[in-house]
């Protein structure tokens, strides 16, 4: 069986990559990696290296023009060049993960080649400012099969009248690398960036809010002075913004912060130094704060803090042990403060499946058998209703 997926950011090939493993392991299946987009457009490659370094076959790798800067023409852009490539791959099932902008062309244009497509965590709900809930949505609407991060998320996919022989719940399916991984010590990374090894961490990560730049600028600027403040007693580590628009506020507003002593910007840590810093947590207080979507599912499966500011998670499924605040530099201050004098402890995760992705490769398996191809491209609600 071939099959074919996308990725387009830093943070959704990581989320990926225990997926692609598998896949690329099993003797009956064929994978090819569309890459494009963030993962191109980085500086020091980092993320590119990495999908090399797997072995992963990649049958394009995408960048965008100059012009490309804004989501509508990334999107136009992807949409004039993926046709020919899923074309040329042939591809029996296609793989589309979660909410990206870039990965809504990817859909798009796989539903119209017509071609089996699966939904890798659809059914989330995000009210925080940004695309993803609507693109999400959207990209499930015309997908044919279905792979959810928590139980929750299947119900709203039923509540969409989508038929259950559809739906698997496979968890979130980067808890599988986080478990194997052969992490450096934590203590090494922290040499390297030249950070004291007997300080409270805060790993720190902004992405903008698309929909409204002043809001990122207004959320950043909060969030940034209490990092400043906050560097006083404990190491800080800011990673990069992903490339939604609104990025250069961000990356402007670090400005301010790279000449403090304790704090360090780095664009990309990569996975096993971001994931060794938060298993950091056995040892000393951390607590990863911001906005990414790692506060609510890679913080929890380390047992660190979970600090949540602003509106952009909004909606998400949450673990017991997470943290929201607002966007306003005292009450982030406020709490980091509290969050360092306590330790970390075991949350109740909903995110959590063991086994999930093993078994996600068994669903696309059988379902792939079981069901023609005709039968799993037949619209999937009026046709079975």
């Amino acid at each position: 069986m071939n099959i074919l997926a996308f990725t387009g950011s830093r943070a959704d090939y990581y989320l990926q990559r225990p997926l692609f493993i598998a896949i690329q392991q099993n003797p009956s299946l064929n994978l090819s990696l569309i890459v494009s987009c963030g993962i191109i457009a980085e500086i020091d490659r980092s993320t590119l290296d990495s999908i090399h370094g797997e072995g992963f076959h990649i049958c394009a790798e995408l960048s965008l023009p100059s012009e490309s800067i804004d989501h509508l023409s990334t999107i136009s852009h992807l949409l004039n060049r993926l046709p020919v490539i899923i074309s040329d791959c042939n591809p029996d099932l296609c793989i589309v993960y979660a909410d990206r902008y870039e990965s809504f062309a990817f859909a798009l244009s796989c539903f119209h080649s017509n071609r089996i497509l699966l939904h890798v965590e659809s059914g989330d709900l995000t009210y925080g400012g940004t695309y993803d809930d609507s693109l999400r949505h959207a990209i499930s609407h015309i997908s044919h099969l279905y792979s959810t991060s928590t139980l929750a998320s299947c119900d709203v996919l039923l509540s969409f009248g989508i038929s259950s022989w559809r739906i698997h719940h496979s968890g979130l399916l980067s808890y599988d690398n986080l478990a194997s991984m052969q992490l450096p010590p934590p203590v090494d990374v922290l040499a390297n960036l030249n950070l004291d090894i007997c300080r409270p961490l805060v790993l720190a990560t902004m992405h903008p809010i698309p929909r409204d730049k002043d809001l990122t600028r207004d959320e950043t600027n909060e969030f940034f002075k209490a990092l400043k403040q906050i560097s006083n007693i404990a190491s800080v580590i800011i990673t990069a913004p992903n490339h939604d628009s609104g990025r250069e506020v961000i990356v402007q507003g670090v400005q301010h912060l790279i000449d403090s002593p304790n704090v360090r910007y780095v664009e990309s840590l990569g996975a096993a130094n971001y994931y060794s810093l938060m298993s950091y947590s056995t040892i000393a207080p951390v607590i990863v704060a911001g906005n990414s979507s790692s506060i609510i599912k890679e913080a929890p499966f380390f047992n660190a803090h979970s600090l949540n500011v602003g509106c952009r998670q909004a909606g998400r499924v949450k673990s017991s042990t997470q943290v929201d605040v607002p966007a306003e530099s005292k009450v982030i201050y406020k709490e980091i403060r509290r969050l360092i004098e306590i330790p970390c402890l075991e949350s109740d995760n909903p995110y959590h499946k063991p086994g999930s992705v093993d078994d996600l490769v068994e669903f696309i398996d059988s379902i792939m058998k079981d069901k023609s191809r005709d039968v799993i491209l037949a619209n999937n609600i009026f046709s079975e209703l």
